[in-house]
């Protein structure tokens, strides 16, 4: 389960880091709904890509995972608490809701394993 759940977030963390870090149009317009620069937004995407590398990486040394796992959950608290500032619905935040659960499923079944 720890393979699947790293390599799904891992192609979601590229999908979604590639589209801010090269600030896509779909990027443009999600930093400015949030009230982001695009700068920070560009941030994010290259860390997201940073988690993107660290959960393929983690799966040769679990320790990785964990932290990575751990890293992404704030990341996404910090993504649903945009959405809550800008009075967005739930179904806005609900693609950050499924990453920050699989993020927090991959995290506790690396450190019970």
């Amino acid at each position: 389960m720890t393979i699947v759940l790293s390599l799904i977030l891992a192609a979601v963390f590229l999908a979604t880091g590639l589209m801010k870090t090269f600030n896509s149009e779909t990027a443009q317009k999600n930093a400015t709904h949030l009230g982001l620069a695009t700068r920070q937004s560009r941030l994010i995407g290259v860390v997201e890509l940073a988690a993107s590398v660290a959960l393929v990486a983690g799966l040769a040394w679990p320790p990785l995972t964990i932290a990575t796992a751990a890293g992404t959950s704030l990341l996404m608290f910090g993504a649903i608490g945009s959405h809550l500032r800008v009075r967005d619905s739930i179904t806005a935040m609900l693609p950050a809701l499924v990453v920050l659960i699989g993020a927090l499923a991959l995290l506790a079944i690396s450190v019970l394993q």
